[in-house]
């Protein structure tokens, strides 16, 4: 008896440190990126980015910049400022001679990424208040939870507002999108950085 209550002991104690192991794991990670992600499109690894200020470079081929924040219930507005430099040199990966743009943008837990049926209500973005061309220089950017977004098809969010309360209630991640050409987030390249100075939600 006094055997098997060491054993349990002794894995419970062992269980415990693992777990506390783990957590304190999970910490490092969290505190080295920052809890920012940057993806270069489907099939290519997302880079795990530092705490602000950080630094996106065009020749990276960013796509999206995102930070896993949660719901967005009760949030009015949300602001990005940074500085761009070389921005001449930054090109549309799918057009290189289309204007680039950086644009606000938040996700809804759940998405897929297809864009098609519900899934088209799972990212939002702030098209009235983007950056385009992407311009040399410091810029503030900030767009209100309370106006007017778009769909990942277009359809705005004042004509589907169920939607898009629904999305912020269950928003998983916010941020800004690079690209230009043929839709917003399909990616940037070339020569040139962006330099995150700060990111708000209030």
């Amino acid at each position: 008896m006094i055997h098997s209550v060491l054993i349990f002991v002794i894995a419970a104690v062992i269980g415990f440190a693992a777990v506390f192991l783990f957590r304190k794991a999970q910490d490092r990670a969290q505190t080295a990126s920052g809890g920012w992600t940057m993806t270069h499109g489907f099939g290519k690894p997302d880079t795990a980015l530092p705490a602000i200020p950080f630094v996106v470079d065009a020749a990276s081929e960013p796509h999206y910049v995102l930070l896993n924040t949660g719901p967005l219930t009760g949030k009015t507005a949300i602001t990005l400022t940074g500085k761009v430099e070389g921005a001449a040199g930054m090109k549309a990966l799918t057009d290189a001679t289309a204007p680039t743009d950086m644009c606000l943008f938040f996700q809804r837990k759940g998405d897929d990424w297809s864009g098609l049926g519900a899934m088209e209500f799972y990212r939002w973005w702030a098209g009235l208040v983007m950056m385009k061309p992407i311009a040399d220089g410091e810029f503030t950017l900030t767009a209100s939870l309370m106006g007017e977004w778009g769909s990942v098809l277009g359809h705005s969010s004042t004509a589907n507002a169920a939607a898009f309360a629904d999305a912020l209630n269950n928003a998983v991640s916010v941020g800004f999108v690079l690209g230009g050409g043929s839709g917003l987030g399909h990616g940037i390249t070339g020569t040139g950085k962006i330099t995150v100075t700060s990111f708000t939600l209030s």
